[in-house]
């Protein structure tokens, strides 16, 4: 989010103990992996091994803007939506209004990254909104071994939102501010 830094673990720090024997289960989107350990981010709930995953899908999505760019929104979006655990009510209620505006309004991604701006620098509101228990089996895993990069990305956002069902009408009434 704009104005807010990323903090990563120091390398090395795991939340499996250490270790690179056995697999990890990521707290956010379930995903089993390998365990490996590393970084995370400081409010998204990962685990290390989903969070390298999506910083390849991110270094995929960047090295080909053209080709790319327009999973790019959908990827952040359906990414932070999908580990809300440890965020604050800020980030997770801006990605799920970025989510809606980008697949209820069609709305294009750099409307929705301007708006989302405009929506951060006006003081929101951000209500809280308790995390659904089923937050949808894609994963980023999926998007990274994909064909498809770009159908699978929103494919991965569509089922996000959708999960997030029992918040539709709180985040509906927040995009009708924009």
């Amino acid at each position: 989010m704009p104005g807010r830094p990323l903090r990563l673990a120091p390398l090395g720090t795991s939340h499996t103990g250490g270790g690179s024997t056995g697999t990890t289960t990521c707290p956010g989107c379930r995903l089993e992996l390998p365990a490996t350990g590393g970084p995370t981010h400081r409010y998204i709930r990962s685990s290390p091994e989903c969070w390298a995953r999506y910083g390849e899908v991110l270094a995929r999505e960047y090295t080909d803007r053209a080709l790319f760019g327009g999973a790019h929104r959908s990827t952040v979006d359906a990414y932070t939506a999908q580990h809300p655990d440890d965020q604050p009510p800020k980030s997770l209620v801006v990605h799920l209004v970025a989510l809606h505006l980008t697949l209820d309004r069609a709305a294009e991604p750099g409307w929705v990254s301007r708006a989302m701006d405009a929506y951060v620098r006006g003081g929101g509101p951000y209500p809280p909104v308790d995390p659904p228990q089923d937050r949808g089996s894609i994963t980023v895993q999926d998007v990274l071994a994909a064909d498809d990069h770009v159908a699978t990305a929103r494919a991965w956002a569509a089922e996000v939102w959708r999960a997030w069902a029992h918040v539709h009408d709180t985040i509906e009434e927040l995009a009708a501010r924009l």
